[in-house]
C-alpha cells in the first residue's frame, strides 16, 4: 500500500482509520520498522510495535502512522528527535486559536507567547529597524507631520482693500536718517492697472524748509537748484488702491492620531523556550 492508496483510505473512511505518532527504535530486514507508539495508555518501557515501513525513517525518527483495520503503517517522518515528544523545535513558533498553553499539549517543554499585539515579519538585514530577531517597528496610530503631509495648495476668492477718503488713510515715513544727503528732490509714480479710482500722494521735508505741500502721482517733491537736503517723505494711499491679496483660508483639524494597521485577526503565537 503506498501513500496515495492511505491518502483515499482517510479521504473516504473505509475502512475506520486512525492517525498515531511514534518513535522509530528498529528497522527491520523484512521492511518494517519497530516503533513505540505516543499513548497515554503505552508506557516508555513497553515494546515496540512492529508497522509497515512507507516512507524513509531511521531508528530515531518520529513517524506518523496509520491504523488500518489493525494495521500499522508508517507513511511520513514527523521529526529527528528520539525522546521530544513535540515536533516544534527550540525558538519554533505555534500558531493556534486556543488558549491553552502548549506545554499541556506537550508536557515537558516551556512556552511563552510571542509578539502580542503584532505582526510577524521577516528579518531584513537592510533595514535597521528590523536586521536582527525581537526588534519591533511600527505603531497603531499615527498623528502627521508637516513634512508628511501630501502636497496640497489653499486657495480662496481674491478681494480688494480700500482706502476710504475722509475716514482715515495709510501713511509710512521713510527714514529720515536713511535718505541719502545728495537727494533733492524726488517723485513717486503709481504704478499697476490704469483705470483704478484710487489716489497716490506724498509730501517731503526739505532741510530750512520743513514740510512742503501735498503733491501727487509723478509730481516732484522737494527742491531744484537750491541744493538742500530732503530729508523725509511721507506716501499715502487714498481710496481704492486696486491691490489685491489672497484672503485667509481658515482654520480646521483637530491633529489627532489616525488608524495606521493593516487589516488583523488576533491568535494565538507562542515560542518554543524549552
Amino acid at each position: 500500500m503506498d501513500k496515495s492508496q492511505i491518502a483515499a483510505m482517510f479521504r473516504d473512511n473505509k475502512p475506520e482509520a486512525y492517525l498515531r505518532r511514534g518513535e522509530v527504535l528498529a528497522t527491520n530486514n523484512d521492511g518494517t520498522l519497530a516503533v513505540r507508539p505516543d499513548s497515554a495508555y503505552i508506557s516508555k518501557s513497553a515494546p515496540a510495535i512492529s508497522v509497515k515501513r512507507c516512507c524513509d525513517a531511521d531508528v530515531g525518527d518520529r513517524v506518523l502512522m496509520a491504523v488500518i483495520d489493525k494495521e500499522w503503517i508508517a507513511f511520513a517522518v514527523n521529526g529527528q528527535n528520539k525522546t521530544d515528544p513535540c515536533p516544534y523545535g527550540i525558538d519554533d513558533l505555534y500558531l493556534t486559536v486556543s488558549r491553552i498553553d502548549p506545554a499541556i499539549k506537550w508536557p515537558g517543554t516551556s512556552w511563552i507567547l510571542f509578539g502580542a499585539g503584532r505582526v510577524p515579519v521577516c528579518v531584513d538585514e537592510a533595514d535597521p529597524d528590523l536586521d536582527e530577531v525581537g526588534k519591533t517597528a511600527g505603531s497603531n496610530t499615527v498623528v502627521l507631520a508637516i513634512d508628511q503631509m501630501p502636497g496640497h495648495t489653499h486657495t480662496s476668492d481674491a478681494h480688494a482693500h480700500s482706502l476710504i477718503p475722509g475716514q482715515g488713510s495709510q501713511s509710512a515715513e521713510v527714514g529720515t536718517t536713511t535718505v541719502p544727503t545728495s537727494a533733492v528732490s524726488g517723485s513717486v509714480q503709481q504704478t499697476g492697472p490704469t483705470g483704478i479710482p484710487g489716489r497716490l500722494t506724498y509730501r517731503a521735508h526739505v532741510a530750512n524748509i520743513g514740510w512742503q505741500e501735498t503733491v501727487s502721482n509723478g509730481q516732484v517733491a522737494g527742491t531744484t537748484g537750491q541744493n538742500l537736503d530732503m530729508q523725509a517723505l511721507i506716501i499715502s494711499l487714498t481710496g481704492d488702491t486696486g491691490i489685491t491679496v489672497p484672503g485667509p483660508t481658515g482654520f480646521t483639524g483637530n491633529s489627532l492620531p489616525h488608524e495606521n494597521r493593516q487589516p488583523s485577526i488576533a491568535c494565538y503565537i507562542w515560542r518554543r523556550l524549552a
